[in-house]
């Protein structure tokens, strides 16, 4: 879940016609992952985290292909 002023930010970028990646939400176990020196995905896979790293991910594969 992203925050008011993101979602206000990200809404604003896009009004000007920027390019806005998908958001990285405030969750506990990046942090506890970080912790134990392993990637989300190591540590929980298939959480809510892991996907919107998953999704920022292909939104970079997809701008770095041009």
């Amino acid at each position: 879940m992203t925050t008011n002023l993101g979602r206000g930010l990200a809404s604003s970028l896009k009004g000007m016609g920027k390019k806005v990646l998908p958001p990285i939400g405030q969750r506990v176990v990046v942090a506890e992952s970080v912790a134990r020196g392993l990637t989300v995905a190591e540590y929980a896979p298939g959480s809510p985290a892991h996907e919107e790293f998953r999704e920022l991910t292909k939104a970079v594969d997809k701008i770095l292909e041009r």
